[in-house]
């Protein structure tokens, strides 16, 4: 399992546990590698194209830090979509549950002060290699499966 993270949270309904964060930025078209600035390459040195995520695939919220995967218990469920150069997934964090409600209280939190960033798992990729801004990237071309998005630091 690759990841990836960024920085953005809105929270849209505090009671209901609803939160839109951004979980991957700069997304550009095809078209734009050959004259896109470096800020398009991510931490990881990868480039993703617009595109490269399935609009509406529901994902798990995983516990902080990617931790559903060691068996801690998810504390939401979102979908994703694709908005201009960002992806975003909104979040419904369970409320009815103390692990929904703590890690929802945190992101909130430290939203406040964009703290909070976010990770993705990635899985059944399609990429390239291209050099932008003068670096060897890879280019994310699809991402077949978002497995879960995850609150990190």
């Amino acid at each position: 399992m690759q990841k990836k993270a960024v920085t953005r949270v809105r929270v849209k309904d505090a009671d209901q546990g609803i939160v839109e964060a951004v979980f991957a930025s700069h997304l550009i078209t095809e078209s734009e590698l050959k004259t896109a600035p470096a800020d398009v390459i991510d931490k990881d040195g990868d480039v993703t194209l617009r595109g490269a995520f399935t609009t509406g695939q529901a994902v798990v919220i995983s516990a902080y830090g990617h931790k559903s995967w060691e068996g801690k218990l998810p504390v939401g469920k979102g979908v994703i979509r694709e908005e201009g150069d960002l992806a975003i997934c909104e979040m419904q964090f369970f409320m009815n549950t103390t692990h929904g409600r703590d890690t929802f209280t945190t992101v909130k939190e430290l939203g406040v002060d964009d703290l909070q960033e976010w990770s993705y798992s990635l899985d059944n990729v399609k990429s390239s290699r291209a050099t932008v801004a003068g670096r060897s990237v890879r280019v994310l071309e699809q991402v077949a499966l978002v497995k879960e998005v995850s609150p990190v630091l």
